[in-house]
């Protein structure tokens, strides 16, 4: 079992929650509620339950409880404006590292999470999409993985680390 600061951290966002049922060790769960403010698209933080999430200016090292590493699961990354306001928070906790896991990203919304914090953040994406509408949403949808296809599997996790490469 993981124990101590070095226990990964797992920051959920949107519907991220049932992902945790696959961890093979339990680890501390912390949320940050974000969502994208419709008319400016400015992400928006409503709920954060990091302990002791901030520090100040006159005891910048006042937190002792941030994690070493971070996983943030975002499903869909779009703009990356809420992934990056997302990092921001996690950076200002105090982790040493953080990595964002995404089902589905744009290359832009992509590129915009990791240029947050380009020395402490890891992307690893399961799919790219390079197009998004005028309303900065995704376009197209997922297309159906089989999950019996284990070939299919094995392509878009290389695909994966190839992006991951591409885009920091």
């Amino acid at each position: 079992m993981l124990q101590g600061k070095q226990t990964p951290t797992i920051l959920l966002s949107f519907s991220s929650f049932q992902l945790t049922d696959l961890l093979p060790n339990p680890v501390p769960v912390h949320h940050l509620g974000l969502f994208r403010e419709p008319t400016t698209l400015q992400p928006v933080e409503y709920y954060n339950n990091l302990p002791f999430h901030r520090s100040t200016s006159s005891n910048p090292d006042a937190n002792g409880t941030a994690a070493d590493l971070a996983i943030l699961l975002d499903p869909i990354v779009a703009t990356g404006g809420t992934a990056a306001a997302a990092i921001q928070s996690l950076k200002e906790w105090g982790v040493k590292k953080v990595i964002l896991l995404s089902i589905l990203g744009t290359r832009t919304g992509l590129t915009k999470a990791a240029s947050e914090w380009p020395e402490g953040v890891e992307v690893l994406v399961g799919d790219v999409d390079d197009e998004i509408d005028a309303k900065e949403l995704r376009r197209t949808y997922p297309r159906h993985y089989d999950p019996d296809d284990t070939t299919e599997f094995l392509q878009l996790s290389a695909t994966s680390r190839q992006e991951n490469t591409l885009i920091r």
